[in-house]
């Protein structure tokens, strides 16, 4: 939620504040354009954050003491309580579709490191030996060298695909 108080809730909200506050020795109240000043610095926030700014100032007052606000520790306040929602809008407002493109050179690239490790773990199952063999060490040369050929030709379609995207882009 989002909406910001209106007008007269920010009052309310703004007396409930005075009623629940000490003053400070050269603030006897509250005159009206600081009254309008308080009022819309509250109507700047979700309502939610509103008021929970000002139960805070007043129930679990910083320094132990529950003194009437400056606008700026108004102000401060809300900017901290709302800070995650205005951090979660905004990035939901800066999110754009993933280029097509972009996502196919990432799958391309995501194959290919598979690939690469696969034949990384055949490879270091071929031992010791000549290069060439016969029986199961043969076998294991070959199954090797085709998951070897295998990653380099995933490897190229990556490269190829991020080429082709980077010189569109």
């Amino acid at each position: 939620m989002s909406t910001p108080p209106s007008r007269e809730q920010a009052e309310d909200l703004i007396v409930q504040l005075q009623a629940g506050t000490a003053r400070r020795a050269n603030s006897d109240a509250i005159a009206e354009v600081g009254f309008d000043l308080y009022t819309h610095a509250l109507m700047r926030h979700p309502f939610d954050v509103a008021r929970e700014a000002v139960r805070g100032l007043v129930v679990e007052p910083k320094g132990g003491t529950a003194w009437f606000p400056t606008v700026a520790e108004l102000e401060g306040e809300c900017r901290r309580l709302g800070s995650d929602r205005a951090a979660i809008l905004g990035g939901l407002q800066a999110w754009r579709e993933p280029d097509p493109a972009a996502v196919q050179v990432a799958r391309l690239e995501s194959v290919w490191r598979e690939l690469r490790l696969k034949a990384t773990e055949l490879s270091n199952k071929v031992g010791p030996g000549p290069a060439t063999d016969e029986g199961p060490r043969g076998e294991r040369i070959r199954l090797a060298d085709a998951a070897v050929a295998e990653a380099t030709a995933a490897r190229e379609a990556w490269v190829t695909a991020r080429e082709k995207t980077d010189t569109q882009g």
